[in-house]
């Protein structure tokens, strides 16, 4: 644990606002990443399970013709009308698969870049003015301006998201809400060792995550 005491400050303006917003999205991409990596996952893969999608309605079609025109009665006309239409549903719907999560995985990229912008909008009104930071024995002290802010007790960090301006720390992988984010003058600074040192998991974001952005194509985000 670092002894000494290392102090830093960073001026904010509105530019750099612009900057630490589209680096915090970054920072919930990759922590929606790290949730979503340990949700239960599916062995097949996506195309995989769309093969299996489209023989399965091909077959269960195919028996409702059969019942249908072969054997008349055995079964509730309803049932076998039923079966046909969600076989013609699935075979409709199974190539459109891939698209919908794509558009699902988009769908949450803006909800990041709005939870971003939430984030960061008090700060709006009082640029410009500078961040101020005093980091020892595992504490960060924070001060914007005249305004103290709550400090970072390192040891609670578990998750940590390095970005070229600021650091993003967060109390587990599994949360999705940062307990600070800290202006950097670069992303090699004593902080970045301090939280390792203290057991944090830290990622380095040099960009967006591809599949969360616009329809448009976006840079696929450097992880290290």
């Amino acid at each position: 644990m670092i002894q000494s005491i290392v102090t830093w400050s960073c001026e904010v303006s509105a530019e750099t606002l612009r900057l630490m917003r589209r680096e915090l999205e970054w920072a919930l991409q990759h922590q929606r990443a790290r949730l979503v990596e340990r949700l239960p996952q599916h062995r097949l893969g996506l195309r995989t399970r769309q093969r299996a999608g489209f023989v399965v309605a091909v077959l269960l079609l195919a028996f409702s013709l059969w019942l249908w025109t072969t054997q008349p009665g055995l079964l509730p006309p309803w049932f076998v009308i039923a079966s046909a239409a969600i076989a013609v549903v699935a075979l409709v719907a199974v190539p459109f698969v891939p698209r919908y999560f794509a558009w699902a995985a988009r769908a949450v990229g803006k909800r990041l870049a709005r939870r971003a912008e939430a984030a960061l909008h008090p700060l709006e009104g009082v640029v410009p003015t500078t961040a101020h930071y005093t980091l020892h024995e595992g504490r960060l002290a924070m001060r914007l301006g005249d305004r103290e802010l709550p400090p970072l007790s390192l040891d609670k960090a578990r998750a940590i998201v390095v970005t070229p301006h600021a650091v993003f720390a967060f109390a587990g992988a599994m949360v999705q809400d940062p307990l600070a984010m800290v202006f950097l003058p670069s992303s090699d600074h004593p902080l970045v060792d301090e939280l390792v040192r203290g057991g944090g998991v830290v990622t380095r974001a040099d960009g967006p995550i591809a599949r969360y952005g616009e329809w448009t194509a976006l840079p696929q985000a450097i992880s290290r």
